[in-house]
């Protein structure tokens, strides 16, 4: 079953059926460089280098989470941010970059996602990205997500917006979410860095350009990603977390 997709506003609305403290040195709102996606799941996760410490954590968000249910994850909330760039380096094609590094000589939107089991949304973001704007998206979006069922797991990674008091002290008033923040250096814990793949896998699959009617093609594109798909990368938690378990904390390429 395709997914019906509608626009408000400027998000792009798809309808279908702990880690480590903030990092020393880096403030909320800054830029902070991490691994790229260029095309292929698997050739993004072969960029990510895992410290011994990386593993570790690993291996412990696993064995903390590893007796979790199917069900409970798949009514999992996932959000991060990524630049969505088209023309990378002259080459008339999207690229999907997750943090705040751009690649030059592109044309770059950068956009806040959130996945669950009710849909995907994908939000431009416009102007500076900080704490006060993650909680703007979050009561926007997350909010009449997560009064829908009770309680219901909520992964972000451990960008220093997301770490800020403003966001701490949101998700102590919404109840209903359980804050799981994910390791360092884990893209395949985070079940949106596979599906932007699948976007912009089938972005380039139909040739679409940045063009006035890129709305539209976005649409289109987001159309051919079913719901069963987007369910299937929730589902697919307990099986990572015990390969990560069974492989020291290194990452399963999917």
């Amino acid at each position: 079953m395709p997914i019906n997709l509608s626009w408000r506003g400027d998000a792009i609305l798809a309808r279908g059926k702990n880690g480590r403290e903030k990092q020393k040195g880096k403030k909320e709102g800054t830029e902070v460089p991490t691994t790229e996606a260029s095309g292929a799941g698997e050739k993004y996760f072969a960029n990510v280098v895992l410290k011994s410490s990386d593993k570790s954590d690993r291996v412990l968000f696993a064995k903390e989470n590893l007796n979790v249910r199917s069900e409970v994850w798949l009514e999992a909330i996932a959000c991060d941010e990524l630049n969505l760039c088209y023309n990378e380096n002259g080459t008339p094609k999207w690229s999907v970059h997750f943090g705040g590094r751009t690649p030059v000589n592109s044309i770059t939107l950068k956009t806040w996602s959130c996945l669950s089991k009710s849909g995907c949304i994908i939000e431009e973001i416009k102007g500076k990205f900080d704490s006060a704007a993650y909680e703007q998206l979050l009561d926007k979006h997350v909010s009449k997500i997560a009064c829908d069922i009770q309680p219901r797991f909520f992964l972000q990674d451990n960008f220093p917006v997301h770490l800020a008091p403003r966001i701490n002290h949101w998700f102590t008033k919404n109840k209903s979410l359980i804050l799981l923040r994910l390791p360092k250096n884990s893209p395949d814990l985070m079940p949106l860095c596979l599906l932007h793949e699948v976007l912009v896998s089938e972005l380039n699959k139909q040739e679409v350009v940045f063009s006035v009617n890129f709305s539209i093609d976005l649409n289109r594109c987001l159309q051919s990603i079913c719901q069963s798909h987007v369910e299937s990368l929730l589902l697919e938690m307990p099986t990572t977390l015990k390969y990560i378990i069974e492989h020291n904390g290194e990452l399963r390429k999917m």
